[in-house]
């Protein structure tokens, strides 16, 4: 399905902006949305999440040390996991957040050299590549920080799930300015096995919003109304890859 400001590979399914913007412009796009989301009232600690990435953690490597969220947002995973008696750090490009992790006392690298190669039992990178026009790089930077057997865990909103299937070009993820590539489960696993990446688990989960996110009454109650019509069938959904989040779990080889 082609969408205004992205083409789509007929492969994989991977859609790409049409316009990719210079490394200045994305570290705007990058500042922006941690002043307007990322440090905002709306991202606070969330337990539940953190608790469910620990489990799947868990469930991967029994005896994960050494752990980097890479694109760490606010650092509060990170404070997470040193709670959880890891050894954890974070990294983001955007200087608001470090500036935030100095402030907040969270261990983070303040670049992308810094960070040690093959020193990480676990990398975690949730909701970031789809914020970057040359995923290839991300990955060999990845690939190259993880020791080897390392476990990668990563995220992104899923191209080929049922709200972009249902709402084309209405989809609220959708924005070339912000969003450069969007992956569906095929293109995301090709990129790892590409890059030494064994799959141990692809699966998605999540029904994201079908109307903007928004403080209006109207948008909640008809959110409301797509999650309770669809909620029954979410195991079958997300089943089929058809949930609007994509986690794979990967090994380095």
């Amino acid at each position: 399905m082609q969408v205004s400001g992205y083409h789509e590979c007929q492969y994989c399914k991977a859609r790409i902006a049409d316009i990719l913007p210079d490394n200045k412009a994305v570290q705007n796009v990058l500042e922006d949305h941690a002043k307007s989301y990322i440090l905002g009232s709306r991202d606070t600690f969330d337990l539940i999440t953190y608790t469910k990435r620990l489990d799947v953690l868990k469930k991967y490597t029994k005896s994960a040390k050494t752990i980097l969220d890479f694109g760490c947002g606010n650092g509060n995973f990170v404070k997470f996991l040193i709670s959880k008696k890891y050894n954890a750090f974070g990294f983001d490009k955007s200087e608001d957040i470090t500036n935030h992790l100095k402030i907040q006392n969270i261990p983070f690298y303040k670049s992308e050299e810094k960070i040690p190669n093959g020193s990480f039992d676990v990398i975690t990178c949730f909701d970031v590549i789809e914020h970057t026009t040359n995923p290839l790089e991300i990955i060999e930077a990845l690939r190259n920080k993880i020791k080897k057997g390392g476990i990668l865990i990563i995220s992104t909103p899923n191209s080929q799930g049922i709200s972009a299937r249902f709402l084309g070009k209405y989809w609220w993820v959708l924005g070339p300015t912000a969003h450069f590539v969007l992956f569906s489960t095929v293109s995301l696993q090709l990129l790892l096995s590409n890059h030494n990446f064994s799959i141990l688990d692809a699966s998605t989960d999540t029904l994201t919003p079908w109307f903007i996110p928004s403080e209006k009454f109207l948008s909640k109650i008809l959110n409301k109304i797509v999650y309770l019509v669809l909620t029954p069938f979410n195991n079958m959904l997300f089943t089929k890859n058809f949930g609007d989040n994509i986690q794979i779990v990967a090994k380095l080889e």
